[in-house]
């Protein structure tokens, strides 16, 4: 039950591990031999990695506290190999280092205790790694990392079918009950594929992994995991337990006022605007008012929507609007966050007639094209309170009001 491998792949499959936060005090490392071949793994009860290491010889399952295996390594000559091979219940490691021969003697632990793989029964669908990292940032806007749902809201991964007739692809979705984020790939997808809400923890672990953007991955999805893999590389991530809102059903299909603007200009505008907001991280309102050729962005609102006269901001910018005047507020840290993700020269901001609903997309008209397809990004924004543009406008100075 001999193995041999290159020591300086060993120990960067190591450090792979540990960049994936998938390395603590007593994490057991399993060697599995495969073909001319050891598979490397780390795991925890949510996710796991593991690499194929090419090998001279192969033999068994050996498995060792990742601590022991890295002390083994230290100071190991480039170009060295190392051999490990069971001697009772300990693994004996031998290697060349820059001081001459290296054995260590560490214990092995027991197979039955480590965190098995799960298995895929479906194909995995092939998606570019560069693709697959894009739809996942598109939805990072809700909610942020700092807030106490950001591990429990996950993200939506399912097949939709997004043009009308056309075929089903990749759908990354994401909400916080004020935000939300539809973001849709060029990849194809089974229509029956199984969907996952997946935890933004495990998701990270996409942009640590060792794979370069220009590489193509396996994604397969089970009751349980998600999966992705290339010829050597494996990675698994646990589900969210539970079921994801339909974000489709709050999407309004009719809208009372839209503006079209550049996204660098409502950039300046909110940034300009956002310092006289109150200091309550939910709470921080600012006001959008889209009439007649011009978005204005206003902020000072406190608790109740209520502006505070002797210390708001106000800026007004020059755009294509349509539809008849209209006012929303907004927390102007989420309005931030969307326009941080779905990035486009230009932002288009439609706002429903019913209730404080505002979509946010990078298309580069007014109106809906029934021809067009449909946005490939797509924010989603709820309002602090309902009509409260009525209380703020008769509290507001008379030029800000009018």
């Amino acid at each position: 039950m001999t193995m041999i491998l290159d020591a300086g792949e060993l120990a960067g499959a190591l450090h792979a591990g540990a960049r994936l936060d998938l390395v603590v005090e007593r994490r057991p490392v399993r060697l599995v031999a495969e073909e001319n071949a050891v598979r490397v793994g780390m795991a925890d009860l949510t996710q796991g990695f593991s690499v194929l290491l090419r090998s001279p010889k192969a033999e068994g399952e050996i498995v060792i506290d990742h601590r022991y295996l890295v002390a083994a390594l230290k100071g190991m000559k480039a170009g060295a190999q190392v051999t490990i091979e069971p001697a009772k219940a300990q693994a004996k490691i031998s290697v060349e280092t820059a001081a001459g021969p290296k054995t260590s003697r560490v214990p092995m632990l027991d197979p039955s205790t480590v965190h098995t793989p799960p298995t895929a029964d479906a194909a995995p669908i092939i998606v570019g790694m560069k693709e697959l990292k894009r739809l996942l940032a598109a939805v990072r806007c809700a909610p942020p990392p700092s807030d106490t749902r950001y591990d429990m809201c996950g993200v939506h991964l399912v097949a939709r079918q997004v043009d009308k007739g056309g075929p089903h692809r990749l759908v990354a979705e994401a909400t916080d009950s004020q935000v939300g984020s539809i973001t849709a790939s060029e990849v194809i997808a089974p229509d029956d594929m199984q969907d996952a809400i997946v935890a933004h923890h495990t998701i990270a672990m996409v942009g640590a992994l060792p794979i370069g953007d220009d590489e193509s991955v396996g994604l397969a999805i089970t009751e349980t995991h998600w999966i992705l893999t290339t010829e050597t590389i494996r990675a698994q991530g646990q589900h969210i337990d539970g079921r994801f809102p339909d974000l489709r059903r709050v999407i309004p299909t009719e809208f009372e006022a839209t503006a079209l603007l550049d996204t660098a200009v409502l950039d300046d505008a909110l940034a300009a605007a956002m310092p006289l907001t109150s200091d309550d991280k939910k709470n921080r309102g600012v006001f959008l008012g889209i009439r007649n050729g011009v978005l204005t962005v206003v902020g000072g609102a406190g608790g109740g929507g209520a502006l505070n006269a002797d210390a708001h901001a106000r800026v007004d910018v020059d755009c294509a609007t349509g539809g008849q005047d209209a006012w929303v507020w907004l927390n102007g840290e989420n309005l931030g966050r969307v326009l941080s993700v779905h990035r486009s020269e230009t932002v288009r901001l439609r706002k429903a007639p019913a209730g404080n609903i505002v979509l946010i997309d990078g298309v580069n008209s007014l109106e809906d094209d029934p021809e067009a397809p449909p946005p490939a990004q797509l924010g989603i924004l709820v309002g602090l309170h309902a009509n409260v543009w009525a209380a703020w406008a008769a509290e507001a100075p008379a030029e800000a009001a009018a």
